[in-house]
This record gives structure tokens, sequence and C-alpha cells, in this order.
């Protein structure tokens, strides 16, 4: 979601063999295919276009892939692409497009916030825009290939965005350790049964637990749980899209017919589950390293990375790196990813549902490419977005982020054995994608976020209580919601 990450080692090496591969599968641009290219930019040839990305895997693969260089060589338009973490991104944005100064003509966006910028009308209806110039429609955009991400780049049955990344939040574990014959006698004996990945909250406490005596009894740096339990919001984003939803508490606890979070008015924050959840949240971090409450997302990444713990919900964003990169983790090989635990109701219902808001089971984070309707350069923008989602770059993307945006490209003999040197992720993000949902669309949600932000910090730092944080967060969620209008 929202890190800094070092320069891709793969990159470099991408750019240079999949150039031979490309060759041997038949990906390189065919004739006509340029020709289209040179003459939709023909107009645009000369102007420069900035796009703000943010510090992540697929950013920087964009970045070190060349393919901006051969974009701008191609048609002539000159492409801008820094980059900012995710508060600089966020911050940038709401200066830039607030005072109308024109800095940026598009953006690598969190799902997160789209809404947001929707509501202030600051996004380009990109429907519209193929509307009127048909001419910059490549011809093999194909939206429908697109997978579940296309939805969370649509407001209100318009396009305003096209999708460029897609991974999902779920559990991560070790598996060297889960199939070690002398962990698994040891685990049997003390629970009286065989050491499995986690279906439901007990059993991962039980493996927490575990874990964390293990290490200790082996005098080896080695924990059962990790977290993002900085007073950050990175903390509310984990208990709001990670923890409370596999507990049955959905929409960030607000009912979205009443708009409502207490139980008094339809929702669910302050209930007995949720209470329950957080709860839980808190108990657990006694399983994890002595510095996880200074955790954000970039540090549980390093935790796994470093192999210091068995299991954590992590943004899979990062698994290619950590299952692949060994200049980024010592657990190379080593992984393994599975559905978030539940309770076992919560999922016999998840299977019955009907909608998003009637249940998930975790986050999904589909980051779209959006232009700025400010910009007077949405024409060569949209041709910057559709020339990085081309079906012919997906494997080489693929392959160096271990994102997937297109369903065609799942059946290339690269993305496949990639699937098996990450032991079936992309399975997981593929045929379970609808057990895993982006933020609900709350035009308010910067807002939202700080306030849950600072009534859940407190509840971790032990200044309050778990029923006074959720039953004071219900009420001021209700009054802010009354106020905007909800």
């Amino acid at each position: 979601m929202h890190k800094l990450l070092k320069k891709r080692f793969l990159a470099t090496l991408l750019c240079m063999s999949f150039l031979v591969f490309a060759v041997l599968a038949g990906t390189v641009l065919a004739a006509e295919d340029l020709d289209w290219w040179k003459e939709a930019a023909a107009p645009y040839k000369g102007q420069t276009i900035t796009i703000l990305g943010e510090f992540t895997p697929v950013s920087e693969f964009i970045l070190e892939s060349g393919t901006i260089e051969e974009f701008e060589e191609i048609t002539g338009i000159k492409v801008n692409f820094p980059m900012a973490t995710f508060e600089e991104l966020f911050a940038k944005l709401i200066q830039d497009l607030g005072q109308g100064t024109k800095i940026y003509d598009g953006a690598n966006i969190e799902q997160d916030i789209i809404f947001s910028f929707y509501g202030k009308g600051w996004l380009a209806n990109l429907d519209k825009l193929m509307e009127e110039h048909p001419e910059i429609i490549y011809p093999d955009l194909d939206l429908p290939d697109f997978n579940v991400s296309r939805n969370y780049a649509t407001y209100d049955g318009n396009l305003y965005g096209i999708p460029i990344e897609c991974s999902i939040k779920t559990y991560v574990y070790r598996k060297d350790l889960f199939e070690d014959p002398e962990i698994k006698e040891a685990f049997k004996a003390e629970y009286g049964r065989d050491l499995a990945v986690p279906e439901d909250w007990h059993q991962y406490e039980q493996i927490a637990k575990f874990f964390t005596d293990w290490g200790k009894k082996k005098g080896i740096d080695l924990y059962g749980h990790t977290a993002e339990a900085k007073a950050h919001v990175a903390l509310a984003y984990e208990l709001l899209l990670q923890y409370f939803p596999p507990w049955g508490i959905w929409t960030w606890g607000i009912n979205m017919d009443t708009m409502r979070a207490s139980v008094e008015r339809g929702g669910t924050l302050d209930s007995p589950r949720a209470k329950e959840a957080l709860q839980w949240y808190i108990d657990m971090l006694k399983y994890g390293p002595p510095g996880v409450r200074t955790y954000t997302w970039d540090e549980a990444f390093a935790s796994m990375a470093s192999g210091k713990v068995a299991q954590g919900l992590l943004y899979c964003e990062w698994f290619a790196d950590m299952q692949t990169n060994p200049e980024k983790s010592v657990v190379v090989g080593k992984l393994g990813t599975n559905l978030t635990p539940t309770l076992p109701e919560v999922m016999n219902h998840l299977m019955r549902r009907r909608g998003y808001d009637e249940g998930y089971i975790g986050y999904i984070e589909t980051n779209p490419l959006v232009a700025f309707e400010p910009s007077e350069n949405k024409e060569p923008t949209f041709l910057f977005f559709q020339w990085l989602t081309r079906k012919s770059f997906m494997t080489e993307y693929v392959v160096a982020t271990g994102n997937v945006l297109r369903k065609s490209s799942l059946s290339d003999p690269a993305v496949i054995e990639l699937n098996e040197k990450l032991n079936g992720y992309l399975d997981l993000l593929t045929r379970y994608d609808f057990l895993y949902v982006g933020s609900p669309d709350f035009g308010n949600h910067a807002t939202l976020i700080q306030i849950y932000k600072s009534w859940f910090e407190r509840a971790v730092a032990g200044e309050i209580s778990v029923s006074d944080c959720l039953d004071g967060l219900a009420e001021e969620i209700d009054q802010i919601m009354e106020e905007m209008g909800y």
C-alpha cells in the first residue's frame, strides 16, 4: 500500500532478458501497432505530461523497465514520473488540485482515496474522454480483460482510472517452518493437532504462541506474529481493512444504508464482536517482535523478510520481493500464502453473500492511474496509461511485480512459472478475489480515517479501554456522517 522500497534488482535484468523473451513470444510491437501509436500521438508530440507515482514495487518497476523511454521515443511525448510516499503523494495532490496549479496531469493513487477525489470533481471521466476522442483508444485496450481491479476505477457507472496495481493483503507464513519435522512434532505434542495454516483466530493464536515460545526455547530471533501497531494511519487501515472484516465487521463498521456506525443506528462498530476483535488484536501484540508497536507497513514487511516472524497478515504487493529477491529477503523460497483466518460463522456467511456490503475477509489493493480534470493534457496522459497496461507488456509486468491486472496474462508460461515460485499466490489472488474488497466508497474517506486512527491508537496504547474506544468512536462517526449530510 503506501511503502518505500529500494530499486528492484530484477528490473535491470528484465530490461535485457525480456526483450529476448518478447521476440520469442511474439510480443514486440507489430509494425501496424507501432504505426497506430505514432499516429494517435502525433497531435501531442512535443508535449510533456507529469504523472505522480507512489513508492511501490510497481512504480519502481515502471521507472526501471525502460518502458517510459520507449513510449517517449515512439510518440514524441515527454513523461515526467516523480514518486512520493503515500503521505507525500496525498499532500502534493491536495495542494496542487486544491490551488489549481496544474503541476500534475495524473497520478497512481490509492483506491482508498479515489472517491474523495471524485467527490471534489478532480478526476477526468475516461468514458467521456474516449467518447470525445475515439482516435486515442488503443484498438486492443480490451477493458473487459482487466480483472476485478477495474471495479475500483469505476464510479457511478463511469470509468475514472486504468488499473495499474492489484494485490491482496492476506495471510503469509513461513512454509519451511510449518514443514519442519521437529517443529511439527513439537506442535502436535503441545496442541494435539497437526501444524497447518490456521482457518480461524483460535488456531492463529496457538501458532503465534508456539513460535514465540519456540524462538525463546531455541535462543533464536523468532516470533509468532507481526502487525502495524504504531500510532499511525497504518494502524487504522490494518484494523478496518484486514482484521475487522474476518470478524464480521465490514465497511468500517458503518451500515451502508443508514450510513451510521453505532449498533443503535444500524452499524456494528461498537458491537460485542467488534470489541472482541479489537481486544484480540491488542492481546496478540505480545507475540510480535519487541518493536512491533513501532511498526507500519514497511516494518511489518521487513519483519517477515528478515526471518523474524512465522506468520502475519501482509500487503502482498511485497510478496514477490520476499519470495524471490535475495537482496531484500532472507526467506526466499520459504514463504506461502493462504486465505485470511476467519470466524467459522463468518466464512459460512461469506459463501452465501450477494455483495461486498454483505461481507468479505480482507483487502484488495487496486491502485488506478487517474487523469485530472483540470489538466490540459488529458489525451496524451490517457495514451500513456494505455501504453503501461497494454497486453504485450503484461508478462514483464507480472513477473517483475507479482501483481496481476489482466486475465489474459495468467495463461502465459512465464506467469505460470512465477506462480509456482510464489507457491500459488497468483492462484489465491485470482480465484478468491471475490473475498477481498477495497475500501468503501466514502467521499469523506480522508476525514474518517483520521478519526478512526485517533481512537484506535489510544486503545492500543492502553490509554482507554477497548469498550470506551469503540463506544466513543461509533458516536463520533455517527455525528460526522450526519454533519456531512449522510
